[in-house]
């Protein structure tokens, strides 16, 4: 009969365990208690401990709320879907990097990889795409605005810009904008947000409309910034 009363404590201190994340196995009733009794306390503590105690989830959110990011992801469920996600990429193989905010996940979700998580700068690229035409522009005054004309008539404030990685991923989107006069050229100034390094062979593909690609690292892109010319 101890033994039975035993083994039922022992599953009630398991289950109280798994429940909590407090190890009960450890505890031990008075050997002349009641087994009801023991059983009892020990559901009488499982629910006074974890009370107060808030759940992982809810740990990972305070984090990134602590730390400004909350607002990377749109609500709660995207939060945890992408922790959840990361983690199972690195479980599979998958390097061990990403933003500040996944970071915090790792931390949370699948901590054995925290020491190795390389975080990941993102940063906004600015870079400019200038036409150079001495008939079209030398009559404009510096300033005004300009656009493509002719054989450059693709070229005007709602060309896109688009940075790829070698699978053809895209990376970040803009639009050219508004050209603007500078000498005998049209110059168009654009800013691509939230580039990330860290994509495969630091290749990094910049397309202006279907004037072809030109590639650049991630060092290129956020310490100089793309530089396009085109005519002459």
């Amino acid at each position: 009969m101890k033994e039975i009363g035993a083994a039922r404590r022992g599953i009630a201190a398991q289950w109280a365990t798994m429940t909590c994340g407090v190890d009960f196995r450890r505890w031990r009733s008075p050997t002349r208690a009641p087994l009801h009794l023991s059983i009892a306390l020990v559901l009488l503590i499982v629910v006074a401990g974890c009370a107060g105690e808030p759940s992982v989830d809810e740990r990972y959110m305070s984090a990134l709320e602590d730390s400004g990011l909350s607002e990377v992801f749109v609500g709660e469920a995207k939060a945890l879907d992408n922790a959840s996600e990361l983690c199972n990429a690195i479980n599979s193989g998958e390097q061990a990097q990403g933003s500040e905010a996944d970071k915090i996940g790792v931390e949370y979700y699948c901590h054995e990889y925290a020491d190795a998580f390389e975080v990941l700068r993102v940063v906004d690229v600015s870079g400019s795409f200038t036409l150079f035409d001495a008939g079209d522009y030398g009559g404009l005054s510096d300033g005004a605005s300009c656009e493509g004309e002719g054989g450059y008539g693709d070229i005007n404030r709602s060309t896109a810009v688009v940075l790829l990685d070698t699978n053809g991923a895209q990376l970040a989107r803009t639009t050219l904008g508004n050209g603007q006069v500078a000498g005998f050229s049209c110059v168009f100034e654009f800013t691509l947000s939230d580039v990330s390094e860290g994509v495969d062979n630091d290749s990094y593909l910049l397309s202006v409309g279907n004037r072809g690609e030109m590639e650049y690292s991630f060092l290129d892109l956020w310490l100089f910034g793309p530089d396009l010319s085109m005519g002459g």
